[in-house]
């Protein structure tokens, strides 16, 4: 979802009167939020392991997309995307390789390339589903129905 924020928020933010300094201020921040929450994920994976930590980060980042859906001014975005969704985004990313780390004692090395492959595939189908959802319905209800696929994480 970082990847494709531009293409989803784009129209969504001028229509607020938001242009690039609000764009910059959200996926600033996400990124803020993103990379400070591994001094929280790690504590929060250790004590209630990998698979736990990853589903509250997926019901962290449908949560954060679903509050964006109904979002009206930039300082809720900011709240919802940016620190809620890269809170989330962080928990998954550190519990993933945790969880790798701990799963596969082998061939440790494929496990990681078929993840970072996996990612990559999502990166590449993601921009044409959000340009799909937005051709077909509003901001609000494909913003939905991507939080609703990030809640099944």
């Amino acid at each position: 979802m970082v990847s494709v924020f531009g293409l989803m928020f784009a129209d969504y933010l001028a229509s607020l009167g938001e242009h690039a300094f609000g764009a910059a201020l959200v996926m600033n921040v996400c990124n803020i939020s993103l990379n400070f929450s591994g001094l929280i994920t790690g504590p929060i994976i250790k004590r209630f392991k990998p698979r736990k930590a990853a589903i509250l980060g997926s019901l962290l980042t449908g949560s954060a997309l679903t509050l964006c859906s109904y979002s009206t001014k930039l300082w809720q975005i900011v709240l919802s995307y940016s620190v809620t969704f890269g809170f989330g985004l962080g928990l998954i990313q550190s519990s993933t390789f945790v969880a790798l780390n701990s799963f596969f004692r082998l061939r440790k090395g494929r496990a990681v390339g078929f993840a970072l492959a996996g990612t990559g595939v999502g990166q590449i189908l993601m921009p044409l589903l959000v340009q799909f959802l937005l051709s077909n319905f509003n901001f609000r209800d494909a913003t939905l129905i991507i939080g609703g696929l990030a809640f099944n994480g």
